[in-house]
């Protein structure tokens, strides 16, 4: 949903994508495929979470492109290694079309790290 108040951020998430940040050891991309409709709200989630500068690309669907071929464009543009999605269908697309991405199925309210480890 893109109403903020029915998908609070998971504060220890949010802390650890900082960390993870910090230490340099990974390139972080954010790829929403959020409709270009909600580029503002988007961009205010998070400038209001601080993690507006924190990514070293960030990809928002501003063309509206179905989500799994938006995704999928993204990671083979940027040459993502790894990717982590909540939708189970998303990732299944991108093993097929995006081979040698190692893909996480992230199951919300998990902790970030534990697929860190």
């Amino acid at each position: 949903t893109h109403l903020q108040f029915l998908r609070a951020p998971i504060v220890k998430n949010v802390k650890f994508v900082k960390k993870l940040a910090l230490s340099r050891k990974h390139k972080l991309y954010l790829v929403s495929s959020r409709y270009g409709f909600l580029e503002k709200i988007t961009w205010n989630l998070l400038h209001k979470i601080d993690l507006d500068q924190t990514f070293d690309c960030v990809s928002l669907n501003l063309r509206n492109e179905q989500a799994h071929l938006f995704k999928e464009r993204i990671i083979k543009q940027e040459k993502i290694e790894m990717y982590i999605d909540d939708d189970k269908e998303l990732l299944e697309h991108i093993n097929k079309t995006c081979p040698g991405v190692r893909l996480i199925h992230y199951i919300p309210g998990d902790d970030l790290e534990k697929y860190f480890q």
